[in-house]
């Protein structure tokens, strides 16, 4: 079987998983100073809020297509913008001995087409961007989730989300590590409104 990842030099692991050091602790353990979530989707607002999930059921082939068609240029976007890296835990979990492991992706398929393969198949697929500063994770229905420690090193991917035409989205069961209002008022600056959330009442 071909090897799909080489583990990096010990001095750029260190540098990384030093970087990256939140990526081991729970979601309600971590602070602002180290990450903030947002979300990233086809729709205007979370669907819960209005339950407009007829959105999907009544969509056609050809809309569904088209999502899934965006997401896909979305993550090679991300792989244009940055090289995606693969990290795993060593040792035991959430333990004083567990530390990470990142590996480059080598294997035969580009790594867009893994990232794309991916978002099918997992929620965490264990991939960090690293001058990003982004820890990837995937989501139901179109979504998904860029945990991010820079507001500043946000933006080109800011930028790839209004080329799209998606949206960011506030992800208000994080709490704290819900910086949205902030990076709204950067995007506003930008003239990037267009990728903002829109509330369900405000978009009836």
């Amino acid at each position: 079987m071909t090897r799909r990842f080489k583990n990096l030099a010990k001095p750029q692991n260190t540098r990384l998983a030093k970087q990256f050091s939140w990526v081991q602790k729970a979601t309600e353990d971590c602070t602002p100073s180290e990450c903030c979530w947002v979300g990233v989707t086809i729709f205007p607002h979370w669907l819960h809020e209005d339950r407009s999930y007829w959105r999907i059921s009544e969509a056609t082939d050809a809309q569904k297509r088209d999502w899934d068609r965006r997401i896909a240029e979305f993550l090679r976007g991300l792989a244009a913008l940055d090289t995606p890296v693969h990290f795993r835990y060593r040792g035991r979990p959430r333990g004083v001995t567990q530390r990470l492991q990142f590996a480059r992706f080598t294997g035969s398929e580009p790594v867009d087409t893994y990232l794309q393969r991916r978002y099918d198949e997992a929620y965490n697929p264990q991939v960090v961007l690293p001058e990003l500063g982004i820890n990837l994770r995937f989501g139901d229905d179109w979504t998904l989730y860029l945990v991010y420690h820079s507001q500043d090193r946000l933006l080109p991917v800011c930028e790839l989300a209004a080329r799209l035409a998606l949206y960011l989205l506030p992800i208000f069961s994080v709490r704290e590590l819900n910086q949205y209002g902030a990076l709204a008022e950067a995007l506003k600056e930008k003239g990037l409104d267009a990728v903002l959330y829109r509330p369900a009442k405000e978009e009836a």
